[in-house]
């Protein structure tokens, strides 16, 4: 913990300050309007009411209708604090642990509530994008570009009853921009340290009964070395992107919309991939500059509709879609390539009661769906040591059902049911029940309080890679069993009268079971995956806070304490931090102004490899502005890592020091 402390330092100098400056401010006249401290104050209201999530039950609801704990990242908090990919937005968020294996475009995992990554399922646009040829169903997050990113939504807990597998842990939903109002054409540029360069074009809007978003982005940076210890650290790692989006929608009439969608993004990490032996301190296999790169495409397509019927209570919603995630790893001594495809149909129906019967209210609604998919994975080596070759599909077939119940005016309950059924491990039941319930005024007062709590199941096949294995020394295991979780949360949600301030607080408990973890044979010098006879328990708090300290303004907190240990050992599972912080400060001294500073914080924990390494905890802050210098053109800037702390998130890989870049817009 004590590496925590300096970031709890650091906000109440913070708030102390806030107490003195707008006295000065408001001397000079920098303040924002009226108006502006009024529509400030109702975003900040909004989180906790008005805002609308659709990753829940797959259909819009208010957030305050949700009884499992669940977050919400827009494009404008997006845009106030200057980030660039998706696990800069996770790592502000309770619950999510992300770590990243060197710079910018490098391998990054994420794990929620103690899972491992494989058990969060990643939705682009409603396409699942787990890759069926990872060794652990690992969708590549750290090539996600955040230019077109409209929301993230983040539902933690188990979501199989939902969505089926790999929404074990929760789910990450991403919803990139479509078209509305005035057709609008944007150019951004930006430059900072590595030498970095970033520039993007896009437009979007309404054209007719057609909306469209379309826009294309390119990053390159010289990077940093993987390797962070010497004799590495020398030989810098680089990275480029280069990603295009397209979105066109189609209303011919009321109630029926047509959409499609496409993605693609190339990229190329420069990567290190040479060990280090015999090192008196250091444990083996810590990476060591050499010559390697990986080069990866990503490309979603998709195509759907949506119908009204009977009035506009009856909805059809279907889609289809493909992905296609493919990558070639070439190393001083081998050069492999994996390709994981997916096939997916989905059609889901709504039906909303209208609220004339006493126990069903007007938010009621029953939804009842079927989605089909294959998974195809390819891996093969093309030169050096031989890796077990795969050619090998999996199809599946679901059936889930929802209901919705609005008991009261403020009272909600959601039940949920899925049957899937596998093509290698046959058919499995998994379920979902959440209660949201916002307490009567006169129990509260002026402050808001909603009770929610939610109850889930989980259940995730293996991995094909874990089936049938990847090279000599890493053997598959075709008698693996799917794993199995169950997870219990409960939270508190308060909004002061006015929307002065919001406080989430969330309790979970949880166990998995059949585990699948990677055993070395020392004897043999092969690692095979194996179900761990061991429960894994997992239990914890999460807290999400936003506060309008003035009218000019506003701090926002999350923090997390995490438990996830292995029953037979005792030991917490390693790259999960216990205790996880971070703080934004966002200033709005001036109507074009908006300065912001932000600090993430974590425990001690244990390395990624070895397993048993224990890293320190560390502290990094950040600032960022933003000045709309006139209302088609917007300058932005910010400072990384501004103490230029020193800090792993695994043994042995690099991370930055102290960063600079800007950049502008410019918006027609």
């Amino acid at each position: 913990m004590t590496s925590i402390k300096p970031a709890a330092r650091f906000v109440s100098c913070l708030l102390a300050a806030s107490a003195l400056v707008p006295a000065a401010v408001a001397a000079d006249g920098t303040l924002q309007t009226a108006t502006d401290q009024n529509a400030a104050a109702a975003r900040l209201s909004s989180r906790a009411s008005d805002d609308i999530i659709t990753v829940y039950s797959r259909v819009p609801q208010r957030i305050d209708q949700v009884g499992s704990a669940a977050s919400l990242f827009t494009a404008e908090d997006i845009e106030l604090a200057d980030l660039q990919v998706l696990d800069d937005v996770l790592q502000r968020l309770p619950g999510v642990a992300v770590t990243r294996s060197g710079g910018f475009g490098q391998n990054t995992q994420v794990r929620m509530r103690g899972f491992t990554t494989k058990h969060t399922l990643i939705l682009v646009d409603g396409v699942r994008m787990n890759n069926p040829s990872e060794f652990s169903n690992q969708f590549g997050i750290q090539h996600v570009m955040l230019d077109m990113i409209d929301r993230v939504e983040v539902l933690r807990g188990p979501q199989s009853g939902v969505y089926g597998a790999d929404a074990v842990a929760g789910v990450i939903s991403i919803t990139t921009k479509r078209g509305s109002g005035e057709p609008d054409f944007r150019l951004t540029g930006g430059y900072g340290t590595h030498d970095t360069v970033q520039a993007g074009i896009g437009s979007q809007g309404e054209i007719g009964q057609f909306g469209y978003a379309a826009s294309v982005s390119h990053i390159e940076t010289d990077g940093i070395s993987i390797a962070s210890r010497a004799p590495g650290n020398v030989e810098h790692d680089g990275y480029r992107n280069t990603t295009a989006s397209f979105n066109l929608d189609y209303r011919p009439r009321d109630g029926l919309e047509l959409r499609s969608g496409l993605r693609f993004s190339e990229s190329t990490n420069e990567t290190d991939s040479g060990y280090l032996f015999g090192d008196p301190v250091l444990p083996d296999y810590l990476f060591q500059d050499s010559p390697g790169h990986v080069d990866s495409e990503q490309l979603v397509a998709h195509a759907g509709f949506t119908a009204d019927s009977l009035g506009g209570r009856l909805i059809h919603n279907g889609q289809v879609a493909y992905t296609r995630l493919d990558s070639l790893d070439e190393t001083p001594s081998s050069v492999s390539e994996s390709l994981g495809e997916r096939r997916e149909f989905q059609y889901f129906a709504t039906y909303r009661f209208d609220g004339s019967s006493r126990y069903l209210g007007s938010e009621s609604f029953f939804l009842a769906g079927v989605d089909q998919s294959r998974e195809s994975a390819e891996f093969r080596s093309l030169s050096g040591a031989p890796f077990a070759a795969i050619d090998e599909s999996i199809d599946n077939l679901g059936f889930y059902a929802n209901f919705n119940w609005q008991l009261a005016e403020d009272l909600f309950v959601s039940l949920s049911g899925r049957h899937d059924d596998n093509e290698l491990f046959g058919g499995v039941q998994t379920g979902r029940a959440a209660v949201s319930w916002g307490l009567p005024q006169t129990w509260t007062g002026d402050t808001g309080v909603r009770l929610r709590a939610s109850y889930g199941t989980g259940r995730e096949a293996p991995s094909l890679r874990q089936l049938l294995g990847q090279s000599a020394t890493f053997q598959g295991n075709p008698d693996l069993e799917p794993e199995e979780t169950w997870m219990l949360d409960a939270g508190i949600d308060l909004i002061s009268a006015g929307g002065g301030y919001r406080l989430s607080v969330t309790g979970y408990i949880g166990e998995a079971d059949n585990g699948i973890f990677s055993v070395f044979n020392p004897a043999l010098g092969v690692s095979q995956p194996q179900n761990i006879s061991s429960v894994v328990e997992m239990d914890g708090v999460e807290v999400e806070a936003a506060a309008r300290l003035a009218d000019w303004l506003d701090m926002t907190i999350a923090y997390t304490n995490a438990r996830s240990v292995q029953v037979s050992n005792g030991q917490q599972l390693f790259g999960r931090p216990e205790h996880e912080f971070s703080v934004a400060l966002t200033a709005r001294p001036t109507e074009q102004l908006s300065l912001t500073i932000d600090g993430y914080a974590r425990s001690d924990f244990l390395s990624d490899y070895p397993s048993t390494f224990e890293m320190s905890g560390f502290e990094v802050f950040n600032t960022s502005a933003r000045y709309q210098l006139t209302d088609s053109v917007t300058l932005q800037g910010s400072v990384k890592n501004i103490l230029d702390t020193d800090y792993e998130y695994k043994l042995g890989d690099g991370t930055y020091g102290r960063t600079f870049d800007v950049r502008v817009s410019v918006q027609f």
